[in-house]
């Protein structure tokens, strides 16, 4: 099991002259109480900077987490000798035993239609 890892909001439209992304304004927490792969985070609570000429938002670093992980294998191993020469091995491997969905981190660029 992993918690999500954090990521960055970010707007479409770069500064100029800088060649660096810009960060929206946070006007809101952003976190969902109950988010989906579809909505992830609330979109509502960013707003992009309207003067790209070198202002930066203050939507901080990393303050969103992406989907967690869960994942469990499961394998049964039996080893059975056979005239103290002779060895063989039975194996049953599961991957992904309790088949959970294991999403990626959602788009965070505002101003595009990957941001969920």
């Amino acid at each position: 099991m992993q918690s999500g890892l954090p990521f960055t909001v970010g707007q479409q439209q770069g500064l100029l002259s800088t060649g660096t992304g810009n960060r929206p304004n946070r006007i809101a927490s952003g976190n969902l109480s109950n988010p989906t792969p579809d909505h992830w985070f609330n979109l509502a609570a960013f707003q992009p900077t309207t003067d790209n000429t070198g202002t930066y938002g203050n939507s901080g670093r990393d303050i969103l987490r992406a989907p967690g992980i869960l994942q469990s294998d499961l394998s049964i191993v039996k080893n059975t000798r056979f005239k103290e020469r002779f060895e063989h091995q039975i194996k049953i491997e599961m991957f992904n035993t309790l088949n959970h969905a294991q999403f990626a981190a959602p788009g965070a660029t505002i101003g595009t239609a990957t941001a969920e």
